[in-house]
């Protein structure tokens, strides 16, 4: 497993699209080890490859039994799949965003914040004042990736920005919540 493991790694390292189906095949083995599949998930992002196999096989990966390859494979659709791919996978993502776990809920709505849309916002409200301040963060993120991309307008970002608690329980010598608020009002100044 070391030495497959390596292979993965550097299939997406040097970009070997040729090698793409040796990583769909790990992928769609039941046997292979979680980590092996969540290694896979990430050369196949670097391969930016997008299709309809990888499509279904990325649904089916969101249902994996080992966490890690369920995340890969959230920031794998993130970064790779179209827009008009969105609908495909809505309602597990939102499904997964009120039933998974901390790491899953962070990929979902960084997820969110490339591919969803305004309606999506009301049943983000109970995260407002979650008592984890990493899905406050990237609640923060998602908000300002939608406002980037048009879909809020200054005044709805700002609506939203007022109802988000900003402290912190994350111990880090960094205050990131008030350090992306900073960053999302620095860029409604512009305006």
């Amino acid at each position: 497993w070391e030495i497959r493991n390596i292979g993965v790694k550097l299939i997406g390292l040097f970009e070997e699209i040729n090698k793409s189906g040796f990583l769909i095949k790990i992928l769609k083995s039941r046997t292979e080890k979680g980590f092996i599949k969540r290694n896979a998930l990430v050369s196949l992002q670097q391969l930016k490859i997008w299709n309809p196999e990888i499509k279904e096989l990325a649904y089916k990966l969101l249902s994996d039994p080992y966490y890690e390859v369920r995340v890969a494979t959230i920031h794998y659709i993130s970064l790779c799949m179209p827009n008009e791919d969105y609908g495909y996978f809505q309602d597990l993502i939102h499904k997964k965003l009120k039933h998974s776990g901390i790491e899953e809920k962070i990929a979902c709505l960084s997820l969110l914040g490339k591919h969803g849309v305004e309606e999506y916002m009301k049943h983000l409200l109970h995260y407002y004042l979650s008592s984890n301040s990493l899905i406050r963060e990237e609640l923060l993120e998602t908000i300002f990736s939608l406002y980037k991309r048009g879909i809020l307008s200054e005044a709805e970002t700002r609506e939203h920005l007022d109802r988000i608690l900003i402290t912190s329980n994350n111990l880090s010598p960094e205050f990131r919540l008030k350090s992306i608020l900073n960053k999302i009002y620095k860029e409604l100044e512009k305006k």
